[in-house]
């Protein structure tokens, strides 16, 4: 509590109050918004998905969605090698590299708006997201990034997928 009261005790707008609500807590939880970049997903026959190999951070919102993806690419190329988990981890990163990495730089175009440092940025983030409510208005503002443009395996037959819906 020491740490959150010296970062924003002397600030106006609600702080007071929300300092005052976290006395009556027995903990207290509060991280930094970040990403897992890491240069490879696997080493020999050891493979890491979701958070883990690439968090896009909690601004994303898609961590679950991008774990499954993952998993489900894993197993299949380890379906597919079963006598080689090097070769299948070796299959696998190509297949999401360039997708997660799109999905990683929209959260961090994401992150100014997700928390704007002025009133007017406050003002314009809350009438945005009310507009949200419009599906055109959704398109118009978040565009590629609502889209996923990854074209899942078929790994029953070997041969990629005519559409995807991650």
């Amino acid at each position: 509590m020491d740490i959150v009261r010296a970062h924003f005790g002397t600030l106006g707008w609600a702080c007071p109050q929300m300092l005052a609500a976290m006395e009556s807590c027995d903990e207290i939880y509060f991280d930094r918004v970040s990403q897992i970049r890491m240069d490879s997903w696997s080493r020999g026959s050891i493979g890491l998905i979701g958070d883990a190999a690439f968090c896009p951070s909690f601004l994303a919102g898609e961590g679950s969605a991008l774990a499954m993806a993952a998993a489900y690419v894993i197993a299949g190329e380890l379906s597919e090698s079963r006598t080689n988990p090097e070769e299948a981890l070796g299959r696998y990163e190509p297949q999401l590299r360039a997708f997660i990495s799109g999905k990683q730089e929209a959260a961090v175009k994401m992150a100014g708006s997700f928390a704007p440092r002025t009133r007017w940025g406050l003002f314009l983030r809350n009438q945005i997201t009310k507009a949200f409510a419009l599906p055109f208005v959704a398109k118009m503002v978040m565009g590629s990034t609502l889209i996923d443009s990854f074209t899942r395996p078929d790994y029953s037959t070997g041969t990629p997928a005519t559409s995807a819906s991650f």
